[in-house]
Parts: C-alpha cells; sequence; structure tokens
C-alpha cells in the first residue's frame, strides 16, 4: 500500500460516534494487518494464543528470553516423545517481531526487557470475549503450561533447585554464624 492507502486505512478505522470502546476496532485492524492468514492457517492463530496467552497470563512481565525458556521447558514436559529442537522457540520471535506496535519489549535484542502491552485496553480487548471476537484468549488457559514449564526450569540440573543451592560451607550454621 502507498503512504495514502495506508493513512486511509488507519483514518478509517477512526472511533465512530457513540461507539463503546473505540480502539477495538484499531487494534483489530493492526492485528488483521499483521497476520493475514489469521483465519486460515491455524498454526499462526494456535501461536498467537498461545505465545499472547503466557504474555497475558503473566502477573509480572518476563522478557523474550524467559518466555523461549519456559516454553521450550513446558513442551518438553508435554512431550511424550523426544524434547523439541532448539529451534522451536523460534515461534516466540515469529509471533513478537512484530507487535512493537501493541507491546513493549519485543524489539529488544538481547531478549532481556519486559514483554507488555503498551496500553491496558489492549490486554482488555484480547481477554474479553465479547470484544475480540477471533482474537480472543483466555490466559487461564495457558497457566497450566506456564506452571508446568517453570517447575521443570527450577529441576534443571544445570541451574536448578538443590540441596545447598549457595555452596554453603556447612548447611549446619545458623543465619547468625
Amino acid at each position: 500500500l502507498t503512504l495514502s492507502e495506508k493513512l486511509d486505512f488507519v483514518l478509517d478505522m477512526s472511533p465512530r460516534e457513540g461507539e463503546q470502546e473505540p480502539l477495538d476496532r484499531l487494534y483489530k485492524g493492526v492485528l488483521d494487518g499483521l497476520f493475514p492468514s489469521y483465519d486460515t492457517d491455524p498454526r499462526i492463530r494456535e501461536r498467537f494464543r498461545s505465545v499472547l496467552g503466557q504474555i497475558l497470563a503473566f502477573i509480572k512481565p518476563v522478557s523474550v528470553g524467559t518466555l523461549r525458556l519456559i516454553r521450550q521447558q513446558s513442551k518438553v514436559a508435554a512431550s511424550t516423545h523426544l524434547p523439541t529442537s532448539p529451534g522451536s522457540t523460534d515461534e516466540v520471535h515469529a509471533i513478537l517481531h512484530v507487535m512493537g506496535s501493541l507491546l513493549s519489549g519485543v524489539s529488544d535484542h538481547d531478549g532481556d526487557s519486559p514483554v507488555r502491552p503498551l496500553h491496558s485496553s489492549f490486554y482488555e480487548l484480547l481477554t474479553t470475549r465479547e470484544r475480540a471476537g477471533k482474537y480472543f484468549i483466555d490466559p487461564s488457559v495457558e497457566h497450566g503450561a506456564l506452571a508446568l514449564g517453570l517447575l521443570r526450569s527450577m529441576m534443571l540440573e544445570s541451574s536448578g533447585l538443590r540441596f545447598n543451592i549457595c555452596h554453603l560451607p556447612s548447611s549446619f550454621l545458623r543465619n547468625k554464624d
């Protein structure tokens, strides 16, 4: 599209008089533009719901790197076969790299910035079935996968929970000693 056509597209999504949630049409138009095959490709739909569902399910926002680790661990836990390939975390990038206009922290090349909606109205849209329509996300669906991934992360042999995690000389010493 030309710049003029893009402007016309955005202006056409402007709030209409009497509209209850004026940003909804704008958000949905942006999502339609970012994910044009959302309706026809079930992989895109599932990845979108899964990645954004996990982001929305966290009470405290997490970084892309943390999200990738947790997703990798939850997939390993859910798999009855072999663990997923290291490249499988690219599904996080596939969804988030285009969402800089709606989410903060997605353009951080180090992956250390927390990912969160730029505005609470985007969160409210996605988590309200009547308003979101096809983009509805139920964060509670992802809570189980998150819990499993977090537990598996804590059980990693190299960096997880273990006896004497602080490498104290003796576990028999009192705190004040």
